[in-house]
């Protein structure tokens, strides 16, 4: 089988998808962590209530008294993609090394990520698993860490070969569309 070597330049506007679709990866402690930023609130509007029907002459709440248990959702939904996307355009800004072309190449031996500032390369067994989005390859070497391939930078013909490669060496770590026979 061939290697891939698939060369892309920098894009901080890719990273930032690259960002949201490892933290989409995580499953059940990504849902925990968004569905905290919800029941958090709710369960605050409800002692609340709780409390306030307990009182001799209850009074009904208003939006007024309930406007800042927004501010978590808000900070969750609205913040951290935020922070995400600065965070992509900062790393470009202050990047010591001229953001060239960085490239990665998947052979039989493993994932080797490289630019001209530096070279990583992670064997196939440390791998901790493989994911296929519909925009990349995510190439785990941690559980919340990926080396990532944009799919634009492969031919059809290299990102079956990827496919392969990573259902080969990556079985059951591997979640990808089905490799051709």
């Amino acid at each position: 089988m061939a290697d891939i070597a698939a060369p892309f330049a920098f894009d901080p506007w890719e990273h930032f998808r690259v960002q949201r679709a490892v933290s989409r990866a995580r499953g059940l402690p990504h849902f925990a962590y968004y569905g905290f930023a919800i029941a958090f609130p709710l369960a605050l509007a409800a002692l609340i209530w709780y409390g306030r029907s307990q009182q001799p002459d209850p009074r009904p709440l208003g939006l007024g008294e309930l406007w800042y248990l927004a501010i978590l959702p808000g900070a969750v939904f609205i913040g951290l993609p935020l922070l995400q996307l600065r965070a992509a355009f900062t790393h470009l800004r202050q990047h010591r090394v001229p953001h060239t072309a960085h490239t990665i190449s998947v052979s039989e031996q493993g994932v080797r990520a490289s630019c001209v500032a530096a070279a990583s390369e992670v064997r196939w067994e440390a791998l901790h698993k493989v994911v296929e989005t519909g925009e990349f390859f995510l190439f785990y070497y941690a559980p919340k860490c990926a080396f990532y391939l944009p799919k634009r930078a492969l031919s059809d013909r290299d990102a079956q070969t990827v496919r392969l490669l990573a259902h080969t060496h990556a079985g059951d770590r591997s979640t990808l569309c089905a490799p051709a026979a």
